[in-house]
């Protein structure tokens, strides 16, 4: 009489190894599943969810790449340009647990600073053209704040713009540095 065969003709050492730890795996798998359904589990899966929540309100945080008024200014000379939505910032501030941070107290509740990084080949660019050009191509008629840097990442210019009275005063962003 021969040997009972094994699935997929395995060793006979193998197979007791793998039916020795099927019913470890299977209790595992039960014992997590309970511990899920604990309130331990429950809080702990309710800490993941919302760190998975913020976490994905932070990649769309409001720095907006693409439209037709970044699209202008790359055209103007921007090799990166976008938009920081002031409101979404505050957001992840809050979400982030800085209450007390200079950044949430700092902004105004509803605006935008948008921003351009020349290209070394570009030639300087002015902040009320750039506002301007943003402000037309984006059909945007809200006031916002404009920084345009060279290639160095210097300053080149700052101002704020408000299309709708067509004025543009050079001054910074309101954005301000936390301090201890």
């Amino acid at each position: 009489m021969s040997a009972p065969r094994r699935p997929g003709g395995i060793s006979d050492t193998t197979w007791l190894f793998v039916r020795a730890l099927l019913p470890l795996g299977l209790l595992a798998i039960a014992g997590g599943i309970a511990f899920l359904f604990s309130p331990s589990g429950r809080a702990l899966t309710g800490r993941v969810s919302q760190t998975a929540s913020t976490l994905g309100r932070l990649a769309r945080v409001g720095l907006e790449a693409n439209g037709p008024g970044i699209s202008r200014l790359r055209e103007l000379g921007c090799l990166q340009a976008g938009l920081l939505d002031t409101r979404a910032l505050a957001d992840m501030s809050r979400l982030l647990g800085s209450e007390n941070s200079a950044l949430r107290h700092s902004l105004p509740a509803d605006a935008r600073i948008v921003f351009c990084k020349l290209r070394r080949d570009a030639d300087a660019l002015d902040c009320e053209v750039a506002a301007r050009a943003y402000a037309h191509a984006a059909q945007y008629s809200r006031e916002f704040w404009i920084e345009v840097f060279g290639a160095g990442a210097k300053r080149s210019c700052s101002g704020r713009f408000d299309p709708q009275r067509s004025e543009f005063s050079p001054e910074e962003p309101p954005i301000e540095k936390d301090t201890p």
